[in-house]
């Protein structure tokens, strides 16, 4: 993965303060998301930015000095993966 721990770690941190925040679970956003037909890339960017946006940070602009989407879709996917069960 490209994106770094520190990075890993402060996207984490945000949207899980986005979803503490909210009237949000993740599992039922991703459930809505997929009845809705849309994939899970989708999903997880829609989560990042809604998390960036709220929490006015700059970690997206920071990753993309060294990264891309790719990365930083590999980098979601550790973070927003489905619950086991």
């Amino acid at each position: 993965m490209k994106v770094t721990k520190e990075d890993l770690k402060t996207m984490k941190k945000i949207i899980e303060e986005f979803f503490a925040a909210s009237s949000f679970d993740i599992d039922t956003t991703r459930a809505l998301y997929k009845s809705k037909k849309m994939s899970d890339t989708r999903f997880r960017f829609d989560i990042l930015y809604a998390a960036v946006a709220t929490t006015r940070s700059t970690v997206i602009k920071d990753i993309y000095k060294y990264a891309n989407d790719t990365h930083i879709n590999t980098a979601l996917k550790t973070i927003l993966k489905p619950k086991k069960g």
